[in-house]
């Protein structure tokens, strides 16, 4: 079984001058999305403005992160600049099949991750971290159900990229695809959990663009 990283790199270049900086960028931009390609990447995007990279990618096991840090051309030239922070993940599919079976007696529902529909618009990381004071654990998964329904459903639509549940946490990562940043707002009213709790929810939200725009950036900078 494959085991789900999110791995966030953050780039410094102290001492370096940009053209270098940005050419071993556009080399290193070049290795991941031929990563991509091959399925061991599935999300890889840029945070805008900042120089930043979300990378989910899948391993057979976790020394496959760390040689991971060995090989990268970023690593090899400039390692001692580059934070990487790894946050191991679950499929959110998973997590709703659990939940189903604490929700509802052992009910043997299997829920699957359905394709995204590509399409065009503003991409936002969205990053939730789940309290709830107050609350019963069977009151919590009840509309954790509910918001797991939702969220997977709106994959159908292109709307809800990709998400996913970070191990041991309540904590939630969602990539989001919408036409307008006044969305997110509407979002954050409608969902079901935020209806019944959104008291205990802290989101945060961050813009990102595809990676393979941003390689397109670096080859046209390095030119």
């Amino acid at each position: 079984m494959s085991l789900l990283y999110l791995i966030k790199f953050t780039i410094e270049y102290k001492g370096i001058p940009q053209e270098q900086f940005i050419k071993t960028w556009a080399t290193e931009a070049q290795v991941a999305l031929k990563a991509k390609e091959k399925g061991k990447i599935l999300q890889i995007w840029k945070l805008v403005g900042e120089r930043k990279v979300i990378c989910v990618m899948r391993a057979d096991s976790p020394d496959d992160i760390d040689r991971l840090s060995f090989h990268l051309p970023m690593f090899k030239e400039m390692g001692d600049q580059i934070q990487m922070e790894v946050t191991p993940l679950r499929s959110y599919a998973e997590l709703a099949t659990d939940l189903n079976k604490r929700v509802n007696a052992g009910d043997e529902t299997i829920f699957e991750d359905t394709p995204t529909v590509p399409k065009a618009g503003l991409f936002y990381w969205i990053t939730f971290n789940i309290e709830y004071p107050g609350k019963t654990q069977e009151e919590l998964c009840t509309v954790w159900l509910q918001e797991a329904k939702a969220a997977l459903g709106a994959k159908k639509s292109g709307m809800v990229v990709d998400l996913w549940k970070v191990l041991g946490e309540r904590k939630v990562y969602i990539l989001l695809c919408v036409e307008s940043p006044y969305e997110l707002d509407r979002i954050s009213f409608d969902l079901p959990m935020m209806k019944q709790m959104g008291d205990c929810i802290h989101m945060e939200v961050k813009s990102v663009r595809p990676y393979e725009a941003f390689y397109d950036d670096l080859k046209m900078a390095s030119s």
